[in-house]
């Protein structure tokens, strides 16, 4: 039927190439994303599809998205607070602390990450590598303090 159609297809928008939230993010515009998290917390859980054609889809989550974006600490824990289980979850084989230290994010969100899930420091990501490893790959994005916050 029509009606039944027209939902499928909000539904697939909101799923498949963005949300409010993701928009946000992808923008870096950190104070609307933090008004989001709090008048729209469902968004934070919501992983979003981005395809390149029908044989390639990522999913992601909105933890993941920022943290490929030097965020805020303050957008970290915020993220966190509203869906803890984000910073052990695994997209497209990576968790949130292995897309932060891929694009040197401040030393107090790598804390937060750590602090979130302590077992990150041990997973691999969609490579086949460990924290410490993608650290010493990218390590010129970094300053002291993270060289010893890692180690």
């Amino acid at each position: 039927s029509r009606k039944h159609k027209k939902k499928m297809k909000n539904k697939d928008r909101s799923v498949f190439g963005g949300s409010s939230l993701f928009e946000a993010i992808n923008q870096r515009q950190w104070n609307k994303v933090l008004s989001l998290i709090k008048n729209a917390p469902h968004e934070v859980e919501t992983y979003i599809c981005s395809t390149g054609d029908e044989s390639f889809r990522v999913k992601t989550l909105p933890l993941h998205q920022a943290c490929m974006r030097q965020p805020p600490t303050v957008v970290v824990s915020s993220l966190i607070a509203c869906y803890p289980i984000a910073a052990s979850i695994k997209c497209d084989g990576s968790l949130p602390l292995h897309h932060a230290l891929k694009t040197g994010a401040t030393v107090e969100v790598i804390k937060t990450l750590i602090n979130s899930y302590p077992k990150c420091l041990d997973e691999d990501d969609g490579e086949g590598k460990k924290p410490m490893e993608i650290f010493q790959n990218y390590k010129s994005a970094w300053n002291d303090g993270a060289q010893t916050l890692i180690r």
